[in-house]
């Protein structure tokens, strides 16, 4: 092949690119086109579920195609270029979630869905201090409050649903790499949530920034709580005089004096 036919490929390519490119970029300021998508909630559920879980980084297509996702995602608009303008953040709303969900090394759907969704509160509920930075409290409340109707409205299972909800409310929750913390948020939702959870939150936190070290409580010990979560788990496990086929009113039958003993004998 020679350079001029190398040059003519290429030019042919960057045309097709570039009349493809704006023939969507019409499309996509037809209203009747962004209702399609908008209203296309089967379809959209579907797409939403292959991209993903399958494994792969959605952030340089979401990015891309940015007007197409807020047409399938209305709930998501308000979140592209909003600026945090916080020391702890590197990007701004909609780059930090698609960064998160591609954080989450996972192929979990309520995962994946979960952290697209878990900051989408966050320009409703922002203020902003005296210096200029912005702050956002109660941002997991709001981000459960517009995701619910979201996922009703793609026909998301309500098992589903119920785990995207919890994780995107529990996402910042302060937990610590002690027993006592770890054994309350198992008992209230159950270990796999904690192992979801701890996917999600990781994703997080390792794309904020902490300027002042991470010693400190807003660096989430992920290693240590998983840990802690084994040992609970393995404890579970183990076993235990309860787990017996036979109790102290058997040993007294049997004859053993009430006591100690009886404790003794069946441990």
């Amino acid at each position: 092949m020679n350079d001029y036919e190398k040059k003519k490929i290429c030019d042919d390519i960057r045309n097709v690119l570039l009349t493809e490119n704006l023939r969507f970029q019409r499309a996509m300021k037809d209203p009747d086109v962004v209702q399609c998508f908008t209203e296309s909630a089967q379809e959209n559920l579907a797409w939403l579920r292959s991209i993903l879980t399958c494994g792969e980084d959605i952030a340089p297509t979401f990015i891309k195609f940015s007007d197409v996702i807020s047409a399938m995602l209305p709930e998501l608009k308000p979140c592209i270029g909003f600026d945090h303008k916080s020391y702890f953040h590197k990007h701004n709303v909609y780059e930090h979630l698609l960064a998160v969900v591609d954080g989450c090394h996972t192929y979990d759907f309520t995962v994946k869905m979960a952290a697209l969704l878990h900051d989408i509160g966050k320009p409703h509920v922002y203020t902003t201090d005296h210096e200029g930075h912005r702050h956002f409290r109660g941002h997991a409340a709001e981000s459960v409050r517009i995701a619910e109707p979201l996922l009703t409205r793609l026909g998301v299972s309500e098992e589903e649903k119920a785990t995207v909800l919890a994780l995107i409310e529990c996402h910042d929750m302060a937990l610590s790499p002690t027993k006592k913390s770890v054994r309350k948020v198992v008992n209230e939702y159950g270990a796999d949530f904690v192992r979801k959870w701890a996917i999600l939150r990781k994703a997080d936190r390792d794309d904020h920034i902490f300027p002042y070290g991470t010693n400190t409580r807003f660096y989430t010990d992920i290693d240590g709580i998983l840990s802690v979560l084994d040992c609970l788990e393995a404890e579970e496990k183990r076993f235990k005089a309860a787990d017996l086929a036979i109790n102290g009113n058997d040993l007294l039958r049997l004859g053993l004096p009430e006591g100690k003993a009886i404790g003794d004998m069946l441990s």
